[in-house]
């Protein structure tokens, strides 16, 4: 099973965050599974492989050809059946509003058909990534598709991209009155507005940022200092990161780093 990501070409990097491409032709009896917490980003997601489903609390979402994944603000499940082959353009968090116009804030943990957004042309790139041999071949294809956007496209990008940028750089640690005062915009206009282009209001998404980096030293660190990733995380309260963890993604912290420390052997096969 090979899973692997690549960064964006410089051209793209205002807007791409990496592309993801995960292929496995594996025979299996039973469906694999993978769980994802919510990481902050949109992304569009191509399958070439067979149709698999996601798991979220607002219900199953069975997978087209093309599709756009909004912010999730909890964990979700993908069941793969078969045949796995599919590629991910990961977006800048407020890139997908600031290329395309779409409104974010109605994609919150949805997953919605890009034939629906951009017409049947689109199912033109899995067909694409599907004959393209080798993952620098595959990112052309991407980076290609990128580029015809970006050029007849009005491209609008504005303080909210700025901001979410230096909320990346904390970590999400970052008061948002300072942030908003710093971009010398109000705080509501800033709220409004940032809602509009990342899907989340600027405290949710804060919170977010937070827990998904924790997500990230579980998932990554051989070893664990408890009291060093919740101070890093920005609480003083361990009862108050533990209900915060489980709330957004659905198990609490010990749990799930047992858990993905088995997803990522196998990921990494």
């Amino acid at each position: 099973m090979l899973y692997n990501k690549l960064k964006p070409s410089a051209a793209f990097l205002p807007y791409v965050n990496s592309y993801f491409f995960w292929e496995d032709s594996t025979p299996r009896t039973v469906p694999f599974e993978a769980e994802s917490p919510p990481n902050g980003y949109t992304a569009f997601v191509f399958n070439y492989g067979d149709p698999y489903e996601v798991h979220q609390p607002e219900g199953v979402y069975k997978t087209s050809p093309a599709f756009v994944a909004g912010q999730a603000t909890s964990s979700y499940r993908l069941v793969l059946p078969g045949n796995i082959a599919m590629a991910g353009i990961v977006f800048k968090p407020a890139a997908i509003n600031s290329i395309f116009g779409f409104s974010i804030r109605h994609m919150k943990n949805r997953r919605i058909d890009l034939e629906s957004l951009l017409g049947p042309e689109i199912l033109t790139i899995p067909e694409q990534l599907a004959e393209a041999a080798g993952l620098e071949e595959k990112k052309g294809v991407l980076e290609e598709f990128l580029m015809h956007q970006l050029n007849t496209r009005n491209v609008k990008m504005n303080f909210v991209d700025e901001a979410v940028e230096l909320m990346i750089q904390h970590k999400g640690r970052i008061n948002i009155q300072e942030l908003a005062d710093q971009l010398h915009v109000c705080k509501r206009h800033f709220q409004r507005s940032f809602l509009q282009k990342v899907g989340l209001n600027p405290k949710e998404y804060a919170v977010l940022l937070r827990l998904g980096n924790v997500c990230n030293l579980l998932i990554h660190q051989q070893e664990i200092n408890w009291h060093d990733v919740i101070l890093d995380a920005g609480y003083y309260d361990q009862a108050h990161f533990i209900k915060d963890f489980s709330s957004f993604i659905g198990r609490n912290p010990s749990v799930y780093y047992k858990f993905n420390k088995e997803l990522l052997s196998q990921l990494n096969r």
